[in-house]
Parts: structure tokens; C-alpha cells; sequence
């Protein structure tokens, strides 16, 4: 497991100033001269840039208008060593701009410097504003005459008097990092918890002047009172198959624990039970189902609806169709609600959290034992237990006990399967809020099913037509049915079928029944399918698999790979072959297992009269695969994907 450590930035500057390199003396618009020499970073020889220096100063003071206020001054340089990173010339500034809170652009600056010292320099009147969302606004500016062996940078200062959380800070990204590094000196009567996070399990010393040392190799993070310094970090990677990459990045978060005010001091979410206590306390969110003015209007609607029903199961699904059918989900995922019930039911949307809190007033008032559930969906990170840090949070489920079971709610419940949950919500366990028992459940993941079968007839010019029918069991039926209402046309298969392959008459079972099985049909198309050449015929005959290609691409991964369910594929593919022609070559069948029978495969190929068969199957059923079995875990997907695309050959006797 990574490392994570628990600090206390503490009120009135309890600031330590420590010793560190001349990097972190690095200055805007002054590159050493071997900076700008470096044609191949020594550390990784592939990386298109590098990070040489990145720093932030977090200033916490008191504040006449908002009693304390952040000032956060920020610097970026980074190396360009490939055209691939080009874009980094593109700068980014995000700011917060939601209401009244909205932060200050205190200063904003770019610079290029060129390799033979040329630089050219923009300032804040260059850049331009775009709104990102509801809540942050873009600065956006891009430098010109980038080219190789260019050395970008990117200086900032933004001022914030929104002091419930401070800013995370990642000292890794997509490129390697040769010095990263967070100051913060706090001389405000505010208190925080600090999570450090190293990204992957490393070493820890206990230095003499009082700082920890992680080390793993040649990369070290030095965490001290209010400072932290990473050096010789290497690139975390995208790849397919993980929660989100933030999750395997070295940072640093932050929550509010404690502010004073004289000789008074007032503890902010110091435990689980106290946290869950204060959000059923304030008015937004637990008195939106506990007191019922808030959802009186909604109850009394509900009523007709559930009117002699007396099973209890029975009831509480009519209550969740119920809530779908008076109230769109606006595709919003929140854990903290932004309208009452009888709000929401008024405006007729909502967020998941505005969604989820009415569900959760309705079974109460109904008598039902339910509580809000906070989760972490997969793209958004894991969860930290140790710490009541909200912000880790960006959805709601609802717990329901009924009929002897305990369930797990979708709020958005349009079409969902009642006691299913989407395939982003399974992301390990979520946090009950229940003052009397807070407490973390594990989230189960059902299975996932995907079967396509094929009949298609192949020409003697190497057309492939006919047609496909795609079954979907599982955690994916609900998504595949989304798309369908989303899409009535079907254009997601443009991108499943092979280039040149097109598609017609899209039919569908039950598009808008909620349930946990779903199916299309497409008649197919593919002219150039196969190639002829002389007298051979050389053609691929499955055309879609979910691992088709490889998801596996990097030579070495640092993290582990999350499956996050298991899965089943199968494809049965029958090719009614062209008359004059005969098999000259079909793969070979092939049974392969990764140890401990995580992964499974099969591959078959054979011809019965004139008709080719091919089935496909892979089975995965070990949901997490630690960084020491990338490699022969990678193995095996490649060689099911080399079956995949192996092609069968005809010729003309």
C-alpha cells in the first residue's frame, strides 16, 4: 500500500523554515544554462518533457473582511523535449468563481525561453477567460514559437477566503519531475489535518531535524511542519483500468480542524461521528429529511402511488420509481445537496445529492431504516478512512434496509435497477452518515456480461456482411441502455466496428425497461474486410471485442490495476465463406490462465463444411492486480489480443 501520514499545520505560524537546494531558489525568467543544453532527460530518455522545478507558497492571514484568507503563489518550468509535449506552451489557470466565493487573480504571467536564450514573455493581460463550469473559470493564453528544447514557465498568485479546505497539491504528473515543493505558513487562528499521500508504498527515516524521508530509489519526498519537497519523481501514466491516476500521484490534502476565536476554540469534523453529527445538524442536508416541512409536498405525492401496497420490498422500489418519475437527475454527481425536496420536486432536476436526500426523507417517512451513503466514484479517487476530509466525496447513495437485506441506491433512478448501482460507483465502500453509527461498508460489484454473435457471409472480393447481436448482463446494461436513449441512432458503433465497416437497421429489447439485461441488433457491412491477393484471401473475422486491442501499453506500471468488477466476454462469430475458395490457414486454439486464475482465455477456430467458426471467451475474476504482476498479467491480454486480430487465410484451389 502507499504511504499516508497525518500532520497538523497549527494556527498562530507554527511555520518551520528548512534548509533545502538552490532549486528551490529557482526564480521567473532566470533558466540555467543547462537547462536550456538538455536535449535528453538522464532520468527517462522517452520523456517528451520534464519538470525541472515546481513550487507553492500557501500564506494563510488573518483578514479584517473574512478573518483569515489564503494567498497562494504558484511557479511552473517545465523542458520541452518532444513536439508531444507542445501543448504544455497551451497555459491553464483555474479559478474559483462560484458566487460570493469567488477567489482573486492576484497575478498571472507566461514565459518561453528558447534554447538559444530568445524568450518571449505574456502577462495577465494576455490571457483570456472561459468559464469551465459552474464553479471555475479558465485563464487561457498560449506562448508562441514553441519548439524543441524550449523551456516553458508559469507563475501565478491567487487570493481565497474560502478556508474550509486549502488546494491539493500533486508532485507528479504525466512527465518526470526533477524537484517539487509546498511551503505553507499559517499565521491565522485556523487549524488543519494534512494527508500526505506518497502514491506507492516507499521507505521512511526518521531524520535529526525532525523531518520524515520517503524513498524509493532515487526519488525521495522530505515532509516536515508546513513543508514538502519531492525530488526525482517519475511520470505516473494513463492507462486503462485504475480509479483515477490522482489516486497513485505523491500529494498533499488538506481539511479544516480547528479555528479560534480569542480563548474559544471550535473542533471542525475531528472524528467520523462528529462529522456525520454536524451534517444531519445543518439545514442543507439532514434537516432535509429529518424535519418534514422539508419534503411535505413530495410525501404527499407519493401517496397515490403507493396506496395498497403492503409488501415491503414492493413498496420501497414503487417509492424509488416513484422519485424517477417525477424528478430528472440534471447528470450532477454531488454529495452535498444544493435544493430541499420540495424544491427539488418544484424544479423537477437536481444533482445526485439533491436526488439522493429526497430518496432517503421518502423511505424514512415511510419507516424504512435509510441513511445518505458518501462515495467516491472511480474517476474521482479512493477514499481515505483516517480523517473526516469531505472533500474526498462527489456522490450520494442511499442505504435502505428492508426485508431482512441492506441495499444500495442509485439516486438517479431513470431506468436503474432497483438495488443496482452504475459502474462508477464501484469504488470499494462509501461512508454512512448516521450520527448514532457512522460507519464504512464495503460496495459489492455485480458481475458483467457482454456475448456478440455474428452470422455474416464473406465474398470472394472480401466484403463481410450480416448480422450482430449484442448481449449485455450485468453492471453494463444499464450504461449500454443510457447510450441507447442518449444516442437513439446508434453512433457509438462507428467506433466499436473496424474502419470502413458500417452499419444499419438498429434494432433494440426493452430500451427504456430497468433491468439488468439489454440487447441490440445491427445488420453489418464491411467491403474492405478482407484483401485479396492473387489467389489468397486474407481476412480478420471478429470484428468487435472490448480487448481487442490491448489496454495494457506501458512497459512497467507503478500502480495497480483495478477491474473494479468481474467481467465475461464472449463472441461467436459463424462466417458462411465464398464458394471457390477454401481454408488455407486458420490460428491455432488456445487455452491460457494467469496464475492463480485471475485471467482466462480461450480462443477457437474451426471449419465445418463451408462455414467458419470462431469463439472467443475471457473470463476476469481477480479484481486488483498489484504493479509486481503487470507484466505477466500484460502478457496474457496481448496474446488474447494477437488471437483477436489473427487472421484466417483462404485460397483458390
Amino acid at each position: 500500500m502507499k504511504n499516508k501520514a497525518l500532520f497538523t499545520i497549527s494556527f498562530l505560524g507554527l511555520f518551520v523554515a528548512i534548509s533545502i537546494s538552490a532549486q528551490s531558489e529557482a526564480r521567473f525568467g532566470q533558466i540555467p544554462p543547462e537547462a536550456l543544453a538538455m536535449e535528453v532527460f538522464p532520468g527517462d530518455s522517452s520523456a517528451a518533457a520534464v519538470v525541472l522545478h515546481a513550487k507553492a507558497d500557501y500564506q494563510i492571514f488573518p483578514s479584517a473582511m473574512y478573518g483569515s484568507e489564503l494567498e497562494m503563489r504558484v511557479y511552473e518550468r517545465i523542458k520541452i523535449l518532444k513536439e508531444s509535449a507542445f501543448d504544455e506552451a497551451d497555459l491553464r489557470v483555474y479559478r474559483y468563481t462560484y458566487k460570493e466565493r469567488s477567489d482573486h487573480l492576484v497575478s498571472l504571467k507566461g514565459r518561453i525561453t528558447l534554447p538559444n536564450g530568445q524568450f518571449y514573455e505574456i502577462s495577465k493581460a494576455d490571457f483570456f477567460e472561459e468559464e469551465y463550469n459552474e464553479y471555475y473559470t479558465i485563464h487561457k493564453a498560449s506562448l508562441p514559437n514553441v519548439e524543441v528544447g524550449a523551456v516553458i514557465e508559469l507563475e501565478y498568485e491567487i487570493l481565497s477566503h474560502r478556508m474550509f479546505r486549502l488546494p491539493a497539491w500533486y508532485f507528479q504528473g504525466q512527465y518526470p519531475v526533477v524537484h517539487s515543493e509546498l511551503s505553507v505558513d499559517n499565521q491565522s487562528t485556523y487549524s488543519y489535518t494534512t494527508l500526505l499521500e506518497t502514491g506507492t508504498e516507499m521507505s521512511v527515516y526518521e531524520l535529526d531535524d525532525g523531518r520524515k524521508l520517503y524513498k524509493l530509489g532515487n526519488m525521495e519526498l522530505f515532509a516536515g511542519d508546513g513543508h514538502f519537497m519531492m525530488k526525482n519523481a517519475p511520470a505516473i501514466q494513463e492507462e486503462d483500468y485504475l480509479t483515477t491516476i490522482n489516486d497513485y500521484r505523491a500529494r498533499v490534502r488538506f481539511q479544516l480542524s480547528e479555528q479560534r476565536d480569542g480563548v474559544i476554540v471550535k473542533e471542525v469534523f475531528t472524528s467520523w461521528a462528529e462529522a456525520a453529527r454536524a451534517l444531519e445538524d445543518r439545514d442543507e442536508f439532514g434537516k432535509n429529511y429529518l424535519r418534514k416541512r422539508h419534503y411535505k409536498a413530495l410525501h404527499e405525492a407519493l401517496q397515490p402511488e403507493i396506496a395498497g401496497i403492503d409488501d415491503p420490498l414492493e413498496k420501497a422500489e414503487a417509492i424509488y420509481r416513484f422519485l424517477g418519475s417525477k424528478v430528472a437527475w440534471d447528470d450532477e454527481l454531488r454529495y452535498f445537496p444544493g435544493q430541499s425536496p420540495d424544491e427539488l420536486l418544484e424544479k423537477g432536476s437536481g444533482t445526485s445529492a439533491d436526488l439522493g436526500i429526497a430518496l432517503t426523507a421518502l423511505l424514512k417517512a415511510e419507516g424504512y431504516e435509510a441513511y445518505p451513503v458518501l462515495i467516491s466514484t472511480r474517476g474521482h479517487g479512493k477514499m481515505t478512512q483516517q480523517y473526516p476530509i469531505m472533500d474526498q466525496f462527489n456522490h450520494m447513495l442511499v442505504y435502505l434496509e428492508v426485508a431482512g437485506r441492506a441495499l444500495l441506491l442509485e439516486p438517479a433512478v431513470e431506468y436503474q435497477p432497483f438495488g443496482s448501482l452504475r459502474g462508477y460507483s464501484l469504488n470499494g465502500y462509501g461512508w454512512v452518515v448516521n450520527a448514532e453509527q457512522p460507519v464504512w461498508i464495503n460496495i459489492t460489484p455485480g458481475n458483467d456480461e457482454f456475448k456478440l454473435f455474428c452470422n455474416l457471409d464473406l465474398s470472394g472480393e472480401g466484403a463481410l456482411k450480416g448480422d450482430m447481436v449484442a448481449t449485455y448482463h450485468g453492471i453494463s446494461a444499464p450504461g449500454e441502455r443510457s447510450l441507447a436513449r442518449q444516442f437513439p441512432e446508434g453512433k457509438y458503433w462507428n467506433s466499436r466496428l473496424p474502419e470502413g465497416a458500417a452499419f444499419q437497421n438498429l434494432r433494440r429489447k426493452d430500451p427504456n425497461k430497468a433491468s439488468l439485461s439489454y440487447a441490440e441488433q445491427i445488420e453489418v457491412r464491411h467491403e474492405t474486410a478482407g484483401n485479396v491477393v492473387n489467389d489468397y484471401l486474407y481476412f480478420q473475422p471478429v470484428l468487435f471485442s472490448r480487448f481487442l486491442n490491448n489496454p495494457f501499453k506501458l512497459a512497467q506500471r507503478h500502480y495497480p490495476v483495478d477491474f473494479s468488477r468481474p467481467i465475461r466476454e464472449v463472441t461467436l462469430t459463424t462466417i458462411n465463406l465464398p464458394d471457390g475458395w477454401e481454408v488455407d490457414f486458420i490460428p491455432e486454439s488456445q487455452h491460457r490462465v494467469l496464475e492463480g486464475e485471475g485471467v482466462a482465455f480461450d480462443y477457437k477456430a474451426e471449419v465445418i463444411g463451408h462455414q467458419l467458426k470462431v469463439e472467443t471467451r475471457i473470463e476476469i475474476n481477480q479484481l486488483t492486480f498489484q504493479p509486481e504482476r503487470y507484466a505477466e498479467m500484460k502478457a496474457v491480454f496481448e496474446a488474447f489480443s494477437e488471437k483477436l486480430t489473427a487472421q484466417v487465410v483462404l485460397r483458390k484451389p
